[in-house]
């Protein structure tokens, strides 16, 4: 009997463990926005341009690290960001009742209305900007040789364990051009727009 008093004794402290721990977690809120880094000609400086929002000013960040040069995340605090960076530009802050998330200020270039935790370079050389009919990407591709003109381009996620459980249509277009490796293609975005440079992983032509 006085064994089963221990094991409940000390059941109920795991659980409290947990449930603190659990609560501690619980304290922030996060969130993430996608966009490239390019030159204004209005400001005369760089910006971010995130889809569904416009030009952001870059905001002040407690670290920023490039994450396609083999860098982890807790080196490379130093790194300048430069114009074609896509960026992932990250908020952690603490919940409140009547906080309504991370607000953009109207302005021009908007700005978030607090520090970044964080702003991670995850690769270069992009080129993404709104058109009158959908978007334009342009990047570098290894395979260019398996591109051409008029070539019809699908941008898929892929969902699950190791990316391997579905495959989502996020993007489809065209490509309009193709040289010294660099590929652009006129896009119409089928997932919310601000999530299409966070989550396209594999691209196909036919």
């Amino acid at each position: 009997m006085k064994k089963n008093k221990i094991f409940s004794f000390i059941a109920i402290c795991i659980l409290c463990i947990t449930t603190l721990i659990s609560c501690k977690k619980d304290e922030y809120s996060y969130e993430s926005f996608y966009g490239v880094i390019k030159w204004s000609e209005e400001c005369e400086r760089l910006v971010v341009y995130i889809p569904d929002i416009g030009d952001i000013e870059i905001p002040s960040s407690e670290r920023t690290v490039a994450g396609f040069d083999g860098y982890g995340p807790n080196e490379n605090y130093e790194y300048e960001l430069k114009e074609g960076d896509l960026v992932a530009i990250s908020f952690k802050y603490r919940k409140a009742w009547d906080d309504d998330g991370v607000r953009i200020m109207e302005s021009y270039p908007a700005r978030f209305d607090r520090t970044a935790s964080s702003i991670e370079a995850l690769a270069e050389n992009i080129k993404f900007e709104k058109t009158d009919g959908g978007y334009e990407l342009s990047f570098f591709m290894k395979d260019e040789d398996n591109f051409k003109k008029d070539d019809k381009i699908y941008f898929y996620f892929h969902g699950g364990k190791n990316g391997a459980a579905y495959k989502q249509l996020i993007a489809e277009g065209t490509v309009i051009d193709v040289t010294q490796k660099r590929l652009t293609a006129s896009l119409s975005i089928i997932i919310p727009e601000k999530e299409f440079l966070e989550k396209f992983t594999s691209i196909s032509i036919e």
